[in-house]
């Protein structure tokens, strides 16, 4: 006989051999291990930011007939100098022409608000939050 079980290993090789794969088994599992709790939280933070890129910061209000308002779905926490939109919750420095511009171009053009709250009211759905 050579070797152990006629391989023509000696028993020290198959001992190193073994040693060797079970060290790249264990090498293998630490570098491509997942932290579950980390990839939940970045997967919330990018739903996140979609839903506040996504949101128009707007809403339509029917009034009597067949007349309609926009508003704006920001408000400013006492204390605070920023605002706050009640839809997506960002929170930012408001620039008031900017948001003067953006309501009066949906006054114009009412399609484009609720176009733009369809795809919120979609990507809300997709991502598992409830649209407001």
């Amino acid at each position: 006989m050579n070797g152990v079980l006629n391989t023509g290993l000696e028993f020290w090789q198959i001992i190193v051999g073994l040693t060797a794969i079970v060290l790249s088994v264990i090498a293998i599992k630490f570098t491509f291990s997942i932290d579950v709790n980390k990839l939940l939280e970045r997967r919330d933070k990018n739903n996140s930011q979609k839903l506040q890129n996504a949101c128009p910061h707007f809403q339509l209000v029917g009034l009597e007939g067949k007349e309609f308002e926009v508003r704006s779905l920001f408000y400013k926490p006492a204390g605070t100098f920023m605002h706050k939109c009640r839809q997506c919750g960002v929170i930012t420095a408001l620039d008031e022409e900017q948001h003067e511009r953006d309501a009066n171009h949906y006054v114009k053009n009412p399609q484009a608000l609720i176009d733009e709250q369809a795809k919120l009211t979609k990507l809300a759905k997709k991502t598992g939050r409830v649209a407001k």
